[in-house]
């Protein structure tokens, strides 16, 4: 049975910096206790992490930048579904 586990900024980070754990792995139990609100903030993050490398190549390609700034406007996405 899965347990309801609160994920603190805080606990992410300290978790990140573990050194004898893969980044794969810890991808790996990140997403499985995260929210899906977690999930598509902690998504739009590691997105804008790289923004710039697709805005150097497509420097008038603004829809990109526009759809990670709509998501940060959106404060749960608790009832996305997929379809």
């Amino acid at each position: 049975m899965r347990k309801n586990i609160q994920i603190t900024t805080k606990s992410c980070l300290i978790f990140l910096q573990l050194d004898k754990i893969t980044f794969v792995d810890k991808i790996w139990v990140a997403v499985r206790l995260m929210t899906k609100t977690q999930k598509v903030k902690f998504s739009a993050k590691c997105a804008e992490s790289v923004l710039h490398i697709f805005e150097e190549k497509y420097p008038e390609e603004k829809r990109l930048k526009d759809g990670l700034e709509y998501l940060k406007t959106i404060e749960s996405f608790g009832n996305l579904t997929a379809k």
